[in-house]
């Protein structure tokens, strides 16, 4: 059994794989919450990243979000009682639109190691603790935008 979404088809098991993904899983607890090897979660997840024609995993979930293939339900409650910066904001759309954070840095014009810093504190502000789960949480919200569509809000 396959799902289909515009140019897109995963299996039953690889969407399995995507919806753990979506949660910040690793391959290692991916394999293990599916009964899976962790040999097999990298390589759905090298193969969904294929069909999808992205690079990372945080791609992979955007591409997947953008389709309709899974959503941005998350559980996590964010403190958003503190603001975000506009150039964290920045920070995570551009990772949003495929590009690995040293790529970030350069676009940027600044460190990697301040665009580390930057989602330090977007983890820390959304509760949750990798690169995956803010993204999902920063478009649920409506902090950055699926790439492709209208500008982020600022």
């Amino acid at each position: 059994m396959s799902t289909d979404a515009p140019g897109i088809r995963f299996t039953t098991l690889e969407l399995e794989v995507l919806e753990q993904l979506r949660k910040g899983f690793s391959d290692k607890d991916i394999a293990s919450a599916l009964g899976i090897t962790s040999r097999i979660a990298t390589f759905h997840l090298a193969s969904m990243r294929k069909k999808a024609g992205v690079r990372t995993r945080d791609a992979l979930v955007v591409a997947a979000i953008k389709v309709g293939i899974i959503t941005t339900d998350f559980d996590v409650k964010p403190r958003l009682f503190v603001k975000i910066r506009p150039r964290e904001i920045q920070a995570l759309q551009l990772i949003a639109e495929g590009k690995s954070p040293k790529e970030t840095a350069c676009a940027m014009g600044i460190a990697k190691r301040t665009v580390d810093t930057y989602l330090g504190a977007i983890y820390e502000i959304y509760g949750v603790c990798n690169r995956t789960q803010a993204l999902v949480k920063a478009l649920q919200l409506g902090h950055i935008t699926l790439p492709g569509a209208a500008d982020p809000p600022q």
